[in-house]
């Protein structure tokens, strides 16, 4: 077992409290003491030195009845730290910034070039133009693909075309560069910023877009798999008759039945739009879709209950273009997820839609990301 000194331990109290303040927050010292076991002189010194540092102020003081003195509330100060966030859309790409208080401020979208290379050259100008406005700590992406996150490298990013694309080759900055799959970053953001999953450890995030994709917390963890392929369940076969065949080169993968491409090519009316994303949006808004969509739910909800026969999260979370569906529609999908799993498995489990509407969860979870490794390393 490792020995610390006093000046690890302190690092590592400083950087418990700051998470604490993440999760918690705003928070008095009162309650830092209980929920951390230091005593209240250290609380009161390492918070001191996170105020001077910048990362955390004084908001106010919590009024109550209680006796004795007032509570004094302490936050996290948002421009402590910014990285500059990029989620990678197979059509359209959003850039932002993240900051130190888990809230994204979006600044552009452009069109996806097809060409990684390409790609990175425009991600490289907007971070040179962007770092003359603000102190850009950390580049922070969100792949719809798989990724080896310790060497950003994208394993495979089918919709994209990518295929071994190591992210440091085309983009040499002098910031750290952090890159990972679009659902696991989903499920990092939801557990963040939803207060119905503070005391939750175990979730499953299914992100629904031109494909199907899985973030996992299991025991309060991000589960990526051995080699980064963790919760590919899109790629479970739901139609053992299925003559498709899938760009994983199997047949019957639930992703050719729930994703949204298969919404749209069920769809027999005329649907406007540049790309599926655009092409889904308006197929939502038509009045005679309900048919389609329902049938289209009972496809999803079949790979979601595998996911809880398998799995038997605490709560399954649906994200991606289903986070601002019909209420009909949840109410039609979350009953038949129910019936497809075994009554033990998800009786108690939560099963609703995301947060997260204004922006998309996988981009603030890039910005969540970020945080999490800057308090890694805060000496």
């Amino acid at each position: 077992m490792k020995k610390y000194n006093s000046s690890e331990i302190k690092k590592l109290n400083m950087k418990n409290i700051l998470r604490i303040l993440h999760i918690n927050n705003p928070i008095s010292r009162k309650d830092i003491v209980k929920l951390t076991d230091l005593r209240p002189s250290s609380v009161t010194r390492l918070t001191r030195e996170l105020i001077e540092k910048g990362y955390i102020y004084e908001e106010g003081i919590y009024e109550d009845n209680a006796p004795g003195r007032k509570k004094i509330l302490l936050n996290i100060n948002k421009e402590a730290f910014i990285s500059l966030i990029v989620d990678v859309g197979v059509n359209e790409t959003i850039i932002g910034f993240g900051y130190f208080n888990g809230y994204v401020e979006i600044l552009k979208k452009i069109l996806t070039p097809k060409d990684p290379e390409e790609f990175f050259y425009e991600i490289k100008k907007f971070y040179m133009k962007y770092k003359k406005i603000k102190n850009i700590k950390i580049l922070s992406f969100s792949i719809p693909g798989l990724v080896d996150v310790e060497k950003n490298i994208i394993l495979l990013a089918p919709n994209l075309g990518w295929k071994n694309v190591n992210i440091e080759q085309f983009l040499k900055l002098d910031i750290p560069i952090l890159a990972d799959n679009e659902a696991n970053l989903s499920v990092i953001a939801e557990k963040y910023h939803a207060k119905d999953l503070k005391n939750i450890s175990n979730i499953v995030f299914v992100e629904i877009r031109e494909g199907i994709g899985t973030g996992i917390i299991i025991n309060n963890q991000l589960y990526r798999g051995f080699s980064y392929s963790g919760g590919e369940f899109g790629h479970t076969v739901i139609n053992m008759n299925s003559k498709e065949q899938c760009h994983c080169s199997r047949q019957g993968c639930w992703e050719q039945y729930g994703s949204i491409l298969n919404v749209i090519k069920n769809y027999e009316g005329i649907i406007e739009g540049k790309d599926p994303i655009e092409k889904f949006e308006n197929l939502k808004r038509q009045p005679n879709a309900k048919k389609t969509l329902l049938n289209w739910a009972e496809n999803n909800a079949i790979g979601m209950a595998n996911i809880i026969n398998a799995l038997n999260p605490e709560a399954l979370i649906i994200g991606g273009e289903l986070s601002d569906m019909p209420i009909y529609f949840y109410e039609y999908l979350i009953k038949k997820i129910r019936e497809n799993s075994l009554p033990f498995s998800s009786k108690k489990t939560i099963i609703r839609p995301t947060i997260f509407k204004k922006y998309n969860s996988n981009l603030v979870g890039a910005c969540i990301f970020s945080i999490n490794k800057h308090i890694e390393e805060i000496k």
